[in-house]
C-alpha cells in the first residue's frame, strides 16, 4: 500500500493532477485499497498514483548531471523556429541560447535535432555548476556536424579559451573530421582521445575519464585510449557549438564554431 497515493485535483483543473493534494497511508484488503478521512468536494477529480520514479536515460541514475534531448524541454517544437531555451530533463543546468540554433523536427533517424549553423555563429550556454567539474566524467553526445564547422568546434565544452587550456571538450580537430575528447589540458601539457567521426555522419560519441586514462569510442566501438594528464578545473559556463574567445567563458564572445546537429547530451560525473 506505500506503493499507492490518492491523488486530488481541483474542480477547475480540468483533471491536471501536476498540482495535486497527494494523500498517503492507504491499506490494502484483498484487491481493495481504502484511504481513510477523505472529503471530497463536489466536482473534485482523483485517481491513484504509484510510487514516483524520476526519469534518466536508461534508468540509470546515480551520478547523472546533464540530460538534455531534442524531443524535450525546447522552448518551441516548430520547425525552423530559434532554439532560445533547452531545458536539462534531470537537473536545472538548462541551456539559453544568444545567437539561438534552430529546430529540426525530424533531423536525425526522424527523431528532432537542434541544429547549428557555422555562419549563424549559434550557440548556447550553461551556467557554471559544481557537479560539472568532477575529476571522473562520461559524455554522451548524439550528433554529426559538417566539413564549414570551424577550427577546434566543439559539441560542448567547458573551459576558459579557445585553447582549451582548462575544463573539458568534446570537439573537431581544427577543421578535420577527427573528433576529440580533451579533459583538464591541451595535448601540449596533456593528452587526449580521438575518433575519426566523419563529417555528415550521425554517431554517438562516447567520451570518459577515470582515475588513469580518457577514453572516447564511437557507437560503442573500439576505445581509442591515453593517460590521463594531471588535473586543472574550469569554473567557466559550458558552451554548445562553439569554444569561448576570452579569458573567463561567461563574457559573450565566442569563436570556432560548429556546423553540425546535436539530438542527444548526456553528462555523468563518473564513468
Amino acid at each position: 500500500a506505500t506503493d499507492y497515493s490518492l491523488l486530488i485535483a481541483g474542480n477547475s483543473s480540468g483533471a491536471d493532477f501536476s498540482n495535486a493534494t497527494v494523500i498517503t497511508g492507504g491499506t490494502f484488503n484483498g484487491n481493495t485499497i481504502t484511504f481513510t478521512g477523505v472529503d471530497l468536494d463536489d466536482g473534485q477529480y482523483f485517481t491513484l498514483g504509484t510510487q514516483f520514479f524520476r526519469c534518466s536515460p536508461g534508468g540509470v541514475e546515480n551520478n547523472l548531471v546533464l540530460w538534455l534531448k531534442a524531443n524535450a524541454g525546447t522552448n518551441t517544437t516548430t520547425n525552423g523556429a530559434n532554439v532560445t531555451s533547452w531545458d536539462d530533463q534531470y537537473g536545472s543546468n538548462d541551456a539559453v541560447g544568444t545567437d539561438p540554433p534552430t529546430y529540426n523536427s525530424s533531423g536525425l533517424n526522424f527523431n528532432p535535432t537542434i541544429d547549428f549553423t557555422a555562419a549563424n555563429t549559434n550557440y548556447m550556454i550553461i551556467a557554471h555548476q559544481a557537479a560539472q567539474t568532477t575529476d571522473q566524467q562520461a559524455l554522451f553526445v548524439v550528433g554529426s556536424f559538417t566539413s564549414a564547422s570551424v577550427g577546434y568546434a566543439p559539441f560542448i565544452i567547458k573551459t576558459e579559451t579557445w585553447n582549451w587550456d582548462n575544463g573539458w571538450g568534446l570537439g573537431s580537430d581544427n577543421e578535420s573530421d577527427v573528433m576529440l575528447y580533451l579533459k583538464d589540458a591541451w595535448p601540449g601539457v596533456g593528452s587526449m582521445s580521438q575518433q575519426t567521426m566523419g563529417y555528415n555522419t550521425p554517431a554517438i560519441n562516447i567520451s570518459r575519464t577515470d582515475a588513469s586514462n580518457y577514453y572516447n569510442n564511437l557507437n560503442l566501438g573500439t576505445d581509442d585510449v591515453n593517460s590521463k594528464n594531471t588535473r586543472s578545473a574550469s569554473t567557466d559556463d559550458i558552451t554548445i557549438g562553439a569554444s569561448p574567445d576570452g579569458v573567463n567563458a561567461a563574457l559573450p564572445a565566442r569563436r570556432d564554431f560548429l556546423d553540425g546537429t546535436i539530438g542527444e547530451i548526456i553528462m555523468y560525473n563518473a564513468p
